[in-house]
């Protein structure tokens, strides 16, 4: 995914002119993780496993901390994408990487049946 101000062939995703491209890119991206997490779609075994303070940005995603869940809606006034647009990537990130997950997997498992690295 591109979030850039330099790119105007991407209609769908630009920063709007004048808008702080930091800005607009932390909202967009805390607005897509804020909305991974109140469907449910966030890797908590992940999260528990690799990631240091995972448990304070799931609070501070669904407001906990500051009052102010980090929705689509949210992120739509940072960034002026309509939140339903925001809600879609969302939904293609999760989609994309449960498939890339899933060929990781299917290639460990062919590895292993080779005696690959996977088996040893």
């Amino acid at each position: 995914m591109l979030v850039s101000p330099r790119r105007d062939d991407i209609p769908e995703w630009p920063v709007p002119n004048g808008a702080d491209p930091a800005e607009h890119g932390h909202g967009l991206l805390l607005g897509l993780a804020g909305e991974i997490v109140a469907s449910g779609r966030e890797d908590r075994e992940f999260l528990v496993r690799c990631c240091s303070g995972a448990d304070e940005l799931l609070a501070y995603l669904k407001g906990a901390t500051d009052g102010v869940p980090k929705t689509a809606e949210w992120a739509a006034g940072i960034t002026g994408l309509d939140a339903e647009s925001i809600r879609a990537l969302s939904r293609a990130v999760c989609s994309k990487a449960l498939h890339h997950r899933q060929l990781e997997l299917q290639r460990r498992g062919t590895a292993s049946s080779r005696g690959g690295p996977a088996s040893r």
